[in-house]
């Protein structure tokens, strides 16, 4: 692969920053990172972001990289010993050749810290966290192409909105950007697996202005596996003058929520867990990761202080819920359940939950059916099937395909 052509251009109130991806026998793409003219100063203009986000995906194609421009001396170094971790991860990525044109070692002096932000509940334990420390976060950081699409652009201005909001009541900076960097590496590497390295890049870019980047992470250091954000994988995307690092692996989920989310009511007001957007709506309060969040809340009597749900738990929802068991690591339920069961509280929920377990355990033919077309689209079509689900339906309203597929289990 060659990553050339690089270009920096002013637009309006923004400012874009290029360059051509090749893929080996693929036509070229412009990847691009848009951010607001306000933020010039916090970038730094070479090649290391392209580099971090094509990394994985490379070694995915088995494609050695080529790069007509300047990279960070410590990235490119760092570059083998991450090849030597995710090598080991058994999900069939191997070493590759890496030529840059110029090499160059950092000499930045940025100041700010910031932390990828989505309003979610690692995102905002990652930043309580740090407001009571002695380094407190400057700048939260929200990407346009990561988990919400690039073609969703309502529901992101909500989301936009809300972290705004939220930037603007804790007298820190917003960092607002674009890219279709996701849609390029997705089409090599499931989400999954590349989504870190795109986290990285973004952070490179950042690194001007920042001296510190967390990256929140989302399940706790006696449990990790194998993923795209990584504490072992996040710190070595940093150079000379930046340092990434995974947070938030002291805790669960459940104990992010029960003990801090919970107690906050900056983060009650705001909490934001689905991607669905449903009907427009900020959370749903119907799929999985907002039924799982709102019993967390329930269990620490915390659900009708959070604006941003249903202030009801409703047993039959519960039921409906799936745990899939083909991953190892999907205990959840099994948390939730002993959460409630420990408080001596709410039966009815309990007793949902139960029910949901055991239906998830010996799961219907067309759950079992749906779960290998969504196994195979994984690993076989780079998830081009639920892309183009998701790129068919409008962003107010999930037409029926998509609600079909979701309610069999297909779309996470």
């Amino acid at each position: 692969m060659i990553i050339n052509n690089f270009s920096l251009t002013e637009v309006t109130a923004h400012l874009s920053i290029a360059a051509d991806i090749t893929f080996q026998g693929k036509k070229t793409q412009n990847a691009y990172f848009k951010f607001e003219k306000a933020d010039r100063a916090l970038l730094a203009i070479d090649m290391s972001p392209f580099l971090a986000a094509v990394l994985l995906p490379c070694m995915k194609t088995g494609e050695s990289i080529t790069i007509e421009g300047s990279i960070s001396e410590k990235l490119l170094k760092n570059t083998e010993k991450i090849m030597n971790l995710v090598s080991g991860w058994n999900i069939d990525l191997k070493p590759i050749k890496i030529h840059a044109e110029t090499i160059i070692k950092d000499t930045y002096k940025p100041d700010g810290v910031g932390c990828f932000f989505t309003a979610g509940v690692d995102s905002f334990y990652t930043y309580l966290k740090h407001q009571s420390g002695k380094e407190k976060i400057t700048h939260l950081i929200l990407v346009h192409g990561f988990d919400i699409p690039l073609s969703n652009k309502s529901f992101f201005a909500q989301v936009k909105a809300t972290v705004e909001e939220v930037a603007k009541k804790e007298k820190v900076k917003a960092v607002i950007l674009e890219t279709n960097i996701g849609e390029i590496v997705e089409q090599r590497l499931v989400w999954d697996f590349s989504h870190g390295g795109a986290l990285g890049a973004v952070a490179l870019l950042l690194r001007q202005g920042l001296k510190q980047v967390y990256i929140a992470g989302a399940v706790k250091d006696d449990q990790l596996f194998p993923y795209g954000t990584h504490p072992h994988l996040d710190k070595l995307w940093s150079t000379e003058t930046l340092t990434i690092q995974s947070d938030g692996g002291e805790h669960d989920r459940i104990e992010k929520i029960t003990e801090v989310i919970s107690k906050s009511s900056l983060a009650l007001k705001y909490l934001r867990v689905c991607a669905q957007n449903i009907k427009g709506k900020y959370n749903c309060s119907h799929c999985y990761k907002c039924l799982i969040t709102m019993i967390y809340l329930t269990g620490a009597d915390a659900l009708k202080k959070a604006a941003t749900f249903d202030n009801v738990l409703d047993p039959e929802l519960v039921k409906k819920m799936y745990y899939d068991y083909r991953l190892k690591y999907n205990i959840q339920g099994e948390m939730a359940l002993a959460l409630l069961i420990k408080l001596n509280k709410y039966p009815k929920i309990q007793e949902a939950i139960v029910y949901s377990l055991e239906k998830s355990k010996k799961p219907k033919v067309a759950k079992r059916i749906s779960g290998s077309i969504a196994q195979w689209d994984q690993r076989y079509n780079d998830r081009r099937l639920y892309r183009w689900v998701f790129k068919i339906n409008n962003s107010e309203d999930r037409n029926m395909i998509f609600k079909f597929l979701l309610n069999k289990g297909l779309l996470k």
